[in-house]
């Protein structure tokens, strides 16, 4: 037993060192990842805000263009154009610019007074017609407008609510005609049409935006510069309707047409990805901890149980008085023993390769994408191998230490079967297999609920293993006046007569010659468990024709 303290001592200790290595490679990984992403976040937002404000300039570029064909139109025509005309000649920009959008404009005489008034469909919309600016401006928009008119120059002025109900940004010059200012042309867009392009780029999605003219903030539906609103619209990608900081954002502020712009870009949520690499990283460490520290245990197990079989056969040389027979089964408990080991070391050494190959591309970041689905797929297959090939253990070693726990209950067979079948079904699954039921509701058995689970569950597993893809496994279950017969039929390549002798021997099955590799413990782990239930089992196989196992248990009066 001090061989196996220390050994176990060792165990624990190199789990230990393991823990505390992992622990250090991952945060160093989530440090990278952290520091990269970050990285990556600040350089795509600096290009989201450089995208959206040199969209913002060109909008107002088009918008300017428009107007200056209606300033030329005006200068060099041969007469001053009517009203009708001039909204005809708009009309007619407008349609090869392929522009909608909602668009007033006025010619206003030097005495502010409306003289032309008209829209995209209409003539005169707002009646402003023979109405005075000065009923709708204060002296010092006047102001303004008076300094603007002297001149034929684009004189741009801040985003303001109009009574139209939409967001407008007017643009004035001065009209002269023979060098003679005649008054000024006041132009006012939908500054919708502005920003919207902003939002249709891709990726915005991701971001929000903030808009300011001189320091007055506006979204698409109202100007926040004081003015009156004339609606109760709301614009659901106005900044302030998120919890983003003040620091989040990144600024480009220019100035165009005598007006400061300032666009502000910030991320909807920063931390979304994070969080989902981060959940991911520790999410495989959890499972690589779990999976090592529950492989040192069975390790542990097996050395325990290996020292205490060491202390049976060095009794049994001490005593010298056991008859040659006991001699006998011993050298047979201990040459079976080896070849177990010697099994259990290989076919554990599979999947283990696996796992650590696949963890090994993880942390070297070799992962193709487009592989990540597969390769997840094979490291489920493998963890999924290794977990029954150990189960299976755990029952095999309980079962000959007579460990193992008798607990009789009435079991309800459909239930039992469904349970397994949904355990199962993603492995049948892989391999396009069917599993089929056929099972008397009423059928119920006394016995130990997991024994039974356990007995069914491989044979259904084996069924899987060895049948062909696209194929179907059936769990049949009858009742008659003697016996309860459960039966597992598969379509997959059969036995030999030789094959069926041996099929419940460790190690002497007829898997081994077969494209799938095991051990056969699970065989003698439902031989024994159908024993302990006073039942027999039986197997009909033809080379080529498929296998049905049979269990009949005694019907108990």
């Amino acid at each position: 037993m001090g061989s196996y303290r220390f050994s176990k001592s060792r165990h624990f200790v190199l789990l230990f060192v393991v823990l505390l290595l992992g622990s250090l490679v991952v945060y160093v990984v989530v440090d990278h990842i952290h520091e990269s992403e970050l990285e990556n976040q600040s350089n795509h937002l600096e290009s989201a805000n450089k995208r959206a404000s040199i969209e913002f300039s060109e909008s107002l570029d088009r918008f300017v263009y428009l107007m200056s064909g209606v300033r030329a139109y005006l200068k060099y025509a041969e007469t001053f154009p009517s009203q009708n005309e001039l909204f005809d000649f708009v009309n007619y920009q407008l349609q090869g610019l392929n522009n909608n959008d909602s668009l007033i404009i006025s010619f206003i005489d030097r005495d502010h007074i409306f003289r032309y008034s008209f829209n995209r469909t209409k003539v005169n919309p707002s009646q402003l017609v023979g109405h005075s600016v000065r009923e709708f401006r204060d002296s010092a928009s006047l102001a303004r407008i008076e300094v603007a008119m002297q001149d034929e120059k684009f004189h741009m002025f801040s985003a303001t609510n109009l009574v139209e109900g939409w967001v407008g940004i007017p643009l004035h010059f001065g009209v002269v005609r023979n060098n003679e200012l005649i008054g000024y042309i006041a132009a006012i867009i939908d500054f919708k049409a502005i920003i919207d392009p902003i939002y249709n780029l891709e990726s915005s999605s991701e971001f929000i935006f903030k808009f300011q003219i001189d320091d007055k903030e506006f979204d698409r539906e109202i100007a926040y510069d004081g003015s009156m609103i004339h609606h109760t619209r709301k614009d659901s990608l106005f900044y302030k309707n998120y919890q983003v900081s003040e620091e989040a954002y990144v600024y480009t502020e220019f100035r165009r047409y005598n007006l400061t712009f300032k666009i502000g870009t910030a991320y909807i949520d920063t931390n979304e990805k994070s969080r989902n690499i981060d959940l991911l990283i520790y999410g495989w460490y959890v499972l690589i901890v779990l999976f090592v520290s529950y492989s040192l245990y069975r390790l542990v197990r097996f050395h325990q149980l290996n020292d205490s079989l060491k202390e049976s056969v060095d009794m049994i040389e001490f005593q010298k008085t056991k008859l040659d027979i006991q001699n006998e089964e011993l050298n047979k408990l201990n040459a079976t023993k080896d070849k177990f080991f010697s099994i259990i070391g290989h076919d554990l050494k599979g999947p283990l390769t696996s796992i650590s190959s696949i963890v090994s591309l993880w942390n070297r970041k070799s992962l193709d994408p487009d592989q990540t689905d597969e390769i997840m797929g094979k490291l489920g297959t493998a963890t999924l191998g290794a977990s029954k090939l150990l189960d299976n253990l755990l029952q095999w070693s309980l079962v000959n230490t007579g460990h193992i726990k008798w607990n009789p209950e009435v079991v309800k067979l459909s239930k039992l079967v469904d349970e397994v079948l949904f355990q199962l079904g993603a492995s049948a699954s892989s391999k396009q297999i069917r599993l089929v039921r056929n099972i008397e509701q009423e059928i119920q058995l006394e016995g130990d609920r997991n024994m039974l689970s356990t007995v069914v569950r491989n044979l259904v597993s084996n069924a899987i293993k060895f049948s062909k893809s696209n194929s179907e496994v059936t769990v049949t279950c009858k009742r008659s006046d003697d016996f309860i017969s459960v039966k597992v039929s598969d379509q997959g390549e059969g036995f030999t007569e030789e094959e069926k002798n041996t099929l419940f021997q460790l190690g002497q099955g007829p898997v081994e010659v077969r494209a799938e590799s095991g051990t056969g413990l699970g065989l003698i782990l439902v031989k024994e468990f159908v024993s302990r239930h006073k039942g027999t089992i039986s197997i009909e196989s033809e080379k080529g024709m498929g296998t049905t196992f049979e269990i009949q248990f005694p019907v108990k009066n």
